[in-house]
């Protein structure tokens, strides 16, 4: 086992160039996948920093075409009733 170990570093050696980008294709890779949910934690998954989440109401408008904007607004009239 450690004589394949030392073939395994000496070639690795041998072929630095190969050894380099073998070292940072994954090290490139971690990091950007850190980016990139570090900014979808951020911006999406992160409580928003308020007391009463529950209550927030999200007020859209749109066109009398759009059943959502009819939704909407047909939930934000029973929110504010009720």
């Amino acid at each position: 086992m450690f004589k394949d170990l030392r073939s395994g570093l000496r070639m690795l050696l041998k072929n630095r160039g190969f050894t380099l980008i073998a070292a940072l294709t994954p090290a490139l890779g971690i990091g950007a996948n850190t980016a990139v949910f570090s900014v979808a934690y951020a911006t999406l998954l992160r409580p928003l920093p308020c007391r009463d989440q529950e209550r927030l109401v999200v007020a859209r408008k749109s066109d009398e075409t759009t059943k959502f904007g009819r939704i909407v607004a047909r939930t934000l009239f029973r929110v504010a009733r009720g």
